[in-house]
This record gives structure tokens, sequence and C-alpha cells, in this order.
């Protein structure tokens, strides 16, 4: 599914991101720009969970904090670098980019318990990278690989 029939589909409440077992907007303004950024930059985002309903409408199990961004974006509550969506209508060709982004949608179904047992399982079996992890994995070479070694017993400083 592209990211413009994503958008269609959740304005004409066919896609339904606000449902019982979400939370509440939680990203900021910069994550929510950090969206758009990766579409119009081409790094992909994580897939969407999406449960069928008997009715056919589809309803979010995860995702809804990046439908949201997107939602927010195309309808000029959200600035990125500093412009609204229409303003990148007539300079840049931002709205063609980010509208054509292909994303990866895994489309759920079955019952009551399943739903929720996806759902749990999606929020539960990840386990977040402490801040070494995450800089070990963004920056490499002689330094970082010495500071690796001398912390690599110690993990009270690795977390």
């Amino acid at each position: 599914m592209t990211v413009k029939d994503l958008y269609d589909k959740v304005v004409n409440s066919l896609i339904i991101s606000d449902i019982e077992l979400q939370r509440a907007i939680v990203y900021d303004a910069d994550k929510q720009a950090m969206v758009i950024d990766s579409l119009y930059k081409g790094i992909p985002l994580p897939a969407f969970y999406l449960w069928e309903r008997e009715d056919g409408k589809l309803e979010v199990l995860d995702g809804k904090q990046r439908i949201e961004a997107i939602k927010k974006f195309k309808q000029g509550n959200l600035l990125y670098e500093g412009k609204t969506w229409k303003q990148y209508a007539y300079d840049s060709n931002l709205q063609q980019v980010v509208d054509d982004t292909e994303l990866t949608m895994i489309i759920c179904s079955g019952d009551e318990e399943k739903k929720r047992e996806i759902f749990r399982r999606i929020n539960t079996l990840g386990v977040a990278l402490s801040r070494f992890e995450v800089l070990n994995g963004l920056y490499h070479g002689q330094y970082i690989e010495g500071i690796n070694d001398y912390f690599a017993h110690d993990a009270i400083v690795r977390n």
C-alpha cells in the first residue's frame, strides 16, 4: 500500500487508528517529522499491523504513531523542514515521493482473543537498545572498539 492509499483509507474511515487498544499520540513534532523524513529519503518504516474486521474495515494494531504523523503532515498540521504539505506543491517533488512510497502492511484476522494476543506480542517481544548499543551501531573504528573492549564486562556502563 502506498502512503497515498493509506492516507485516503484513514480519512475515509476504512482504516481506523484510534481503537481501544491504542494509546494516545506520544510522538512529539520532531519524531513525527522524522517519519516524513524517512518517507522522503527512502528509509523504510517498520511494518504496519492491521486487523481486518468482519465489515472489511481495518484497525491499526501497530503503526498509529506513524499514521498520525502522515495524516497530520498531509493536513497541514505538521511542519517538515519549516514547510507544510501544501508549501511543498510548488518547489519540490516531496509530495510525489511521499505519496508514492510503498509501505509494508501485515493484515491479520481471527477472533478477538487472537487480535489481543497479536497486539500483546507486537508490544512486548522487542527489547530497546541501550544508548551504548545504539552508539556502537552508529559509529565504528578504533576509538569505539577500544571503548567496547574497555567496558566489555561492565554492565552498568553499557546501559
